[in-house]
């Protein structure tokens, strides 16, 4: 147990944790262990791509409470490479630990018994596996799974707000369950901001940009419908009318849509999610092959049919 702590030590005196952007919803770089997480206690937080480069680990889906936490998250599948947000869990502890390799990284074997324990699913999986494969999907719990399905079909809540006002940045400060309508300006569709998913975006991406993507509005601008809804336990990227978005590997603890009912997470293409709604207001696309009018009835300026 000395030479191990010995090793866990002089591994943390290597790596350092530069800040980097992240969702404006976890804020928190997660500690190097989880000696801090109390048994039964769990905590959100960060790992950032560096914290995934270095660390010891030892277990396999349930890892002692001295590992490396985002390696262990690597190792468990509740992060990738990338880095992203996690929730850690703390539990008992096991009498022993194998460790296997997962997610192209190898964790340790530890014959001895400790305290106390972590994992990143709820309950924690059984003491003593040798695959993450046997565990809990990280992220998930037995009483309640992340949501994955569209919502239930039905009326669409009606929409509060002003379509002359403009739309706000990011859903960040809006409960699921808000349907909202607004005005997106050109420059809020063309300019910076996070946007995370496809169909289904992440609450720190930039609403109109995210509205543009989805196909709710075109990149010129104009009025808006968007619902916010539950979580999505990931985000795929994907391009979509000019616009590309990111993927983010952690969940969410709610999403933007526009669209009743809401899109499956996990899209990669908006094609497959249900029609925008389209808002009161906003320009009618003209029809294919219709020319303009002339200026006169002049002759000359229309042609007769035949």
């Amino acid at each position: 147990m000395i030479w191990r702590n010995v090793v866990v030590a002089l591994v943390a005196l290597c790596v350092s944790l530069p800040m980097i952007a992240a969702p404006a919803w976890a804020q928190s770089d997660c500690p190097r262990s989880a000696a801090t997480v109390g048994k039964d206690a769990s905590l959100t937080c960060r790992c950032s791509p560096e914290s995934l480069k270095a660390g010891a680990v030892f277990g396999s889906a349930r890892y002692t409470d001295d590992s490396s936490v985002c390696r262990a998250a690597l190792h468990a599948g509740a992060v990738k490479e990338t880095g992203g947000t996690i929730t850690v869990h703390g539990a008992d502890g096991c009498p022993t630990f194998v460790g296997s390799s997962a997610n192209e990284m190898r964790s340790n074997n530890w014959g001895q018994a400790t305290a106390k324990t972590f994992a990143f699913a709820k309950p924690a999986p059984a003491c003593g596996l040798a695959t993450v494969a046997d565990a809990l999907k990280p992220g998930s719990s037995a009483a309640a799974a992340p949501t994955q399905a569209a919502a239930p079909a039905g009326a669409a809540p009606k929409p509060t707000g002003n379509p002359a006002d403009a739309c706000p940045a990011n859903a960040m400060a809006l409960a699921p369950g808000t349907a909202q309508t607004c005005t997106c300006a050109a420059d809020k569709i063309g300019g910076m901001g996070f946007l995370y998913g496809t169909a289904r975006y992440t609450p720190d991406s930039s609403i109109c940009r995210a509205a543009a993507h989805a196909g709710a509005v075109a990149v010129a601008g104009g009025p808006i419908v968007f619902h916010v809804v539950e979580g999505c336990p990931a985000s795929t990227g994907s391009d979509s009318n000019g616009i590309k978005s990111a993927a983010w590997g952690s969940p969410a603890p709610k999403t933007v849509v526009f669209a009743h009912p809401a899109p499956a997470c996990g899209l990669a293409s908006v094609a497959a999610a249900p029609k925008p709604i389209v808002a009161a207001g906003a320009p009618a696309a003209p029809p294919a092959n219709v020319a303009d009018c002339p200026r006169s009835m002049n002759a000359g300026n229309v042609k007769t049919p035949g």
